[in-house]
């Protein structure tokens, strides 16, 4: 589970407001919407791809489990005008929405089958899943294999449940500036390889000198993305909340869920 704390809060803020690759990412999700369309963000962290989405629809319902990143989302969205942001605290995998969503947004959050609950019980139109298409760490000063559920992974388990789904592939830079060295060292010490030492040269290695007088250095990481479109009604019966195993009804209401 990702902690968001200080410093995860601050490099994130950082990164969406200087790189923008939320809106990017955002930019292949909005035509597929509508303008009236009510779009739930699962998994919302801060918000960012739920503020790039919300002048192209109705409303998102930004659903964040986590307090301290649920505060801040609060904070942003009130803090930039977006009204139709709803900020909600909870498990987005045991809500029962009184009315289905239009389109339900899971950008780098939660395993297929849990995924494929929550969209045929709380959606009734399109679902986006937009994974890694990558096998390595972003931020590592050696490339390092990644663990978490990839876009590749994801299309080979939906094939295997024959359940029909659309792909999009593209390439985001997702990378993180810096507004000074020492700041990029404890970077990579929070979110590089545990237990290795970087010293300041094999950071600096790995940096870019942009000019800039807020953020002087930048770890640039061009990565290729996978986006995974779903239609509730393609979902087979048995993933309805009325078809749930004892075993899934009790999982889900404990909130055992993984996000990526």
């Amino acid at each position: 589970m990702f902690e968001w704390n200080v410093d995860a809060i601050r490099y994130r803020i950082d990164a969406a407001e200087e790189v923008g690759f939320d809106a990017l990412i955002a930019s292949h999700i909005i035509p597929h919407i509508g303008q009236n369309d009510r779009v739930c963000d699962a998994g919302a962290g801060l918000g960012f791809v739920s503020f790039a989405l919300a002048p192209h629809c109705a409303h998102v319902t930004a659903v964040e489990q986590d307090a301290v990143a649920f505060d801040v989302l609060c904070y942003l969205a009130k803090r930039r005008g977006f009204e139709n942001v709803l900020p909600q605290r909870d498990d987005l995998f045991a809500m029962q929405p009184e009315t289905p969503y239009d389109a339900m947004v899971f950008c780098f959050f939660g395993k297929v089958e849990e995924t494929l609950f929550a969209v045929k019980n709380q959606c009734s139109g399109k679902a986006f899943l937009i994974k890694r298409a990558h096998g390595g760490r972003r931020f590592s000063i050696a490339e390092a294999s990644h663990t978490r559920l990839s876009f590749q992974d994801a299309a080979a388990e939906l094939k295997k449940r024959r359940i029909p789904f659309e792909t999009e592939t593209f390439t985001v830079d997702m990378g993180q500036p810096f507004s000074t060295l020492q700041d990029a060292q404890r970077f990579f010490r929070i979110y590089g390889e545990k237990g290795l030492n970087y010293t300041g040269q094999e950071v600096m290695n790995r940096l870019t000198k942009t000019g800039s007088g807020r953020f002087p250095y930048y770890l640039p990481s061009v990565r290729p993305l996978g986006m995974i479109i779903l239609d509730a009604k393609d979902i087979p019966d048995t993933y309805n909340v009325n078809g749930k195993t004892e075993s899934n009804q009790t999982r889900l209401k404990k909130g055992g869920r993984a996000s990526e």
